[in-house]
């Protein structure tokens, strides 16, 4: 009889349980329901993708650019506005032609407004950023170490602004090094300095 007592009790608290939570959802439009959120994209990484910053400012000069091989909206961006985080403006002018961010195909013609440019400059040699890479591997490919990755960052300060997050597809720069001169090249020391009268 106390077990049968004990099992309705149970059964009660359940059932009120599972009909207050079902309540409290509706009441607050699925606030506290897990089911109102997007599906998981399995094979996209949030972090990779630098936040989008909201436009502002007077409407610029519209221009026509025509996608090429291994463009990205990311690299689009910071080559025609100085910054990487604008590539939501130019997807969302372009949405008739984009089924999505990545979808980019060679050939493509985008509409690109031209406002609040910030130029950019380049020093040295381009590298094509791919995936897998760092700063620290891009160093020893380019100088044989390690250690010359902050050479790298300082020269592409306005691309990378976190030196742990670098994006497949940008274009980044690096400055060779001067080769060292002969070591047996003789070094002629001028007369004023020697003293030696001309003939």
């Amino acid at each position: 009889m106390k077990r049968t007592q004990r099992y309705l009790v149970a059964v009660t608290v359940l059932t009120f349980t599972t009909v207050s939570c079902s309540t409290l959802s509706k009441m607050t439009g699925g606030l506290f329901s897990s089911s109102d959120a997007p599906p998981a994209e399995p094979n996209r990484k949030i972090a990779s993708v630098p936040h989008a910053r909201k436009r502002s400012g007077a409407p610029g000069k519209k221009v026509v650019y025509v996608v090429k091989p291994h463009d990205t909206l990311m690299k689009i961006s910071f080559e025609l506005l100085g910054d990487v985080n604008r590539w939501h403006e130019i997807y969302e002018d372009n949405q008739k032609v984009l089924s999505r961010p990545g979808a980019l195909s060679a050939g493509t013609k985008l509409t690109v407004e031209l406002s609040e440019v910030v130029p950019v400059e380049h020093h040295g040699d381009p590298y094509l950023i791919k995936h897998g890479d760092t700063l620290m591997l891009i160093s020893k490919w380019a100088y044989g170490t390690f250690s010359r990755w902050k050479d790298l960052w300082n020269n592409n300060r306005a691309l990378i602004h976190n030196p742990n997050k670098i994006y497949a597809g940008l274009e980044m720069y690096y400055v060779k090094d001067q080769p060292d001169a002969p070591k047996n090249a003789s070094v002629r020391t001028p007369a004023s300095v020697t003293g030696a009268k001309r003939k």
